[in-house]
């Protein structure tokens, strides 16, 4: 939200044109934004950017990965009767490192439609509080953004413990600077973490996690909400850094794992990102 407010702080000051649709050739420089969402569930807030960006004048593209189907069948509707089929495109699919295969889902009753690739560390005892999604098609992002697409200016992810799997499938995009910033909700993350048991597969994953956005040529941070201020920023630049903040008793849904992309091409993601989180420079 802090990032979607930056940007349009900016468009107005830029005096984008109301209601800008014309091509990426087009759309005036800092009027234009693309979104990756994976786990947006209904959509709210692929929804609510939308909207605040239609009305600063900025000219939309975004995908949007939501693996079980009734969900992904509502964000899909919302979409058409709000107006913003052609900005927001919903893709009923799982994020993962591979591609043209699929992946069973589990979703715990009364999770806000939560759900999380099943393993062994998501069995319940109780088969009455689960729904299990079989045959849910999983793809990689290296494969679905498409190479008309520049850059990504925000991956927002919430894929409940399938962030690292979702940043190796998306290790070209990586590779090629072609992700200006990365939000994680750690809380998620750390359930792909949990998944690994030793101790030595923890510290593991946080060292595949950080080398991944590393080799996105990004600047990686943890940061927790603390309200409508926001909060401090951490920079993350061992495995240690991040490990501390998934082991941290105090844990919970206001932590976030960021980065931000050091690319000349990502001038414009990264003003907004110092904006929105106060890492300027």
């Amino acid at each position: 939200m802090r990032m979607v407010a930056a940007i349009v702080s900016s468009a107005v000051a830029s005096k984008c044109p109301s209601g800008a649709r014309g091509g990426i050739h087009q759309t005036p420089s800092g009027c234009e934004m693309s979104l990756v969402e994976g786990g947006p569930h209904f959509g709210d807030c692929s929804l609510w950017a939308a909207a605040m960006l239609k009305r600063a004048g900025i000219r939309l593209r975004a995908l949007a990965f939501e693996p079980l189907p009734d969900a992904s069948a509502l964000f899909r509707q919302s979409t058409l009767e709000n107006g913003f089929a052609s900005e927001v495109a919903v893709r009923t699919a799982a994020l993962g490192s591979t591609s043209d295969s699929q992946v069973e889902m589990i979703h715990f009753h009364g999770h806000n439609v939560e759900s999380a690739v099943r393993g062994d560390d998501f069995i319940s005892n109780k088969p009455e509080e689960v729904t299990v999604v079989p045959n849910v098609p999983q793809v990689t992002l290296d494969e679905e953004v498409p190479t008309s697409w520049a850059a990504v200016d925000v991956l927002k992810l919430s894929v409940n413990g399938a962030e690292r799997e979702t940043l190796r499938g998306a290790r070209q995009l990586l590779s090629q600077r072609r992700i200006c910033s990365v939000l994680m909700h750690t809380q998620k993350a750390a359930r792909g973490r949990e998944a690994t048991g030793s101790s030595t597969g923890k510290s593991a994953f946080s060292a595949d996690l950080l080398q991944l956005l590393v080799e996105g040529d990004m600047d990686i941070f943890t940061h927790r909400d603390q309200g409508p201020e926001g909060g401090p920023v951490h920079p993350a630049t061992t495995p240690a850094d991040l490990d501390r903040v998934f082991d941290d008793p105090k844990l919970s849904q206001k932590d976030y794992i960021l980065a931000r992309s050091r690319a000349s091409h990502c001038e414009l993601a990264r003003r907004h990102f110092g904006s929105a989180y106060g890492q300027n420079g």
